[in-house]
């Protein structure tokens, strides 16, 4: 069976990131180039489902439907800023902080002045526990993928249809060598181990990852240190091991960071 595809968007201004001092405009992203790269991921034939604001719901349907995928698509409206408020005023009060940004090579990023940010990124394993708790889609396989993911048509599998036998582990895609560096010093560095734009795991290995995500998030800021989801990928992945297969991602090479549709798919060409 497909794999079923979770993902999320919510309006936090992108698009005037890169007015930010010292910020590159890449950075910058609005919101019709998010929907752009969207109508990409729309064209699957893969259950696909969506958190989101109510402004987006009628377009992310319509989307679907322009590929007459309406039938395997599912979209839910949740304010998860009210429903996060404690999360999201806990990575507030650390941002505010005055020492936070001492040593920060990249201050200019968003983990460290947009708590909106944060928390969209924090909660991807929530988003797919509920998805699993619900019985929203019927594959034992769940993905996460970013929802502007498809920067190009040249990541979407080849047929249409993304299917392959992720063992039962957590899937998480790693583009450095993992080793046992200072979180202090990888946060204030900015340097990434894992990529979060897409996750795979069985439906029972989830709420392991969303245990261990939480648990990383409450470390953080305990310390009065937060960052987004790949710093804390990692310490979740060095808290239980065992629970995790990892793939080596060259992002040198064709597709860099966007790979897993086409290197990872029952149909190879």
């Amino acid at each position: 069976m497909a794999i079923g595809i979770v993902t999320a968007f919510y309006d936090i201004g992108r698009s005037d990131w890169g007015s930010r001092p010292g910020a590159p405009g890449w950075l910058s992203r609005s919101v019709e180039d998010y929907f752009f790269c969207f109508e990409r991921l729309c064209r699957l034939d893969n259950e696909l489902v969506v958190f989101t604001e109510e402004k987006f719901h009628d377009r992310i349907l319509a989307l679907r439907a322009q590929h007459r995928k309406q039938s395997k698509t599912r979209v839910f409206c949740r304010n998860i800023f009210a429903d996060h408020r404690a999360e999201l005023d806990a990575i507030s009060a650390v941002m505010r902080r005055p020492d936070f940004l001492d040593g920060v090579k990249m201050p200019y990023c968003p983990e460290y002045w947009e708590p909106r940010y944060v928390l969209i990124n924090y909660l991807k394993s929530s988003f797919a526990c509920e998805v699993i708790e619900n019985g929203i889609v019927a594959s034992d396989l769940l993905a996460w993928l970013d929802f502007g993911y498809c920067r190009s048509r040249s990541m979407l599998p080849w047929g249409m249809t993304w299917d392959y036998p992720f063992s039962d582990k957590i899937h998480l895609f790693n583009i450095l060598p993992l080793d046992t560096g200072n979180i202090v010093t990888i946060i204030k560095n900015n340097t990434v181990y894992f990529q979060g734009c897409h996750i795979v795991a069985t439906r029972q290995k989830w709420p392991e990852l969303k245990r261990l995500m939480r648990q990383s998030f409450n470390t953080l800021i305990s310390q009065n240190l937060i960052d987004d989801d790949q710093t804390m990928l990692l310490m979740s992945y060095r808290a239980a091991p065992e629970l995790f297969e990892t793939h080596y991602v060259d992002t040198a090479g064709k597709g860099g960071w966007f790979i897993i549709m086409r290197q990872y798919n029952t149909v190879r060409k």
